[in-house]
């Protein structure tokens, strides 16, 4: 069953709320320059970005393919760095539902192997 979109949007707003709680600004200024970025930062250490993303996903129901995508792209729509990043750890978190539901609809694991010689 699909979480609704609205609950997905306010999860997402939850998670970009920790986010900029976890910010810290002498290290946002830091990453900004070692990254030679343009994209806002927030200063959020990862081992905290992580924690976040990993709460959430323990506060929701378990999510769909679709769900996992739709969650992920809702911060990865800005411009700041740690959303961007979180929407990242989303998918990473949701692999196996992401994996299981692309070999139950038909698709290899995999892409063909076009390397051998037969």
């Amino acid at each position: 069953m699909s979480a609704p979109r609205a609950r997905l949007a306010e999860a997402a707003d939850q998670l970009t709320g920790r986010l900029a709680r976890l910010g810290a600004p002498v290290r946002a200024a830091r990453h900004r320059t070692r990254l030679h970025s343009d994209f806002t930062h927030l200063g959020v250490a990862v081992p905290d970005l992580r924690r976040a993303v990993t709460t959430l996903r323990r506060e929701l129901p378990p999510l769909t393919r679709a769900d996992a995508l739709a969650l992920a792209g809702l911060p990865w729509s800005g411009d700041v760095y740690e959303h961007r990043q979180a929407a990242v750890d989303v998918l990473t978190q949701h692999a196996r539902q992401l994996a299981s539901a692309k070999r139950s609809a038909g698709h290899c694991a995999r892409p063909p192997d076009t390397t051998s010689d037969s």
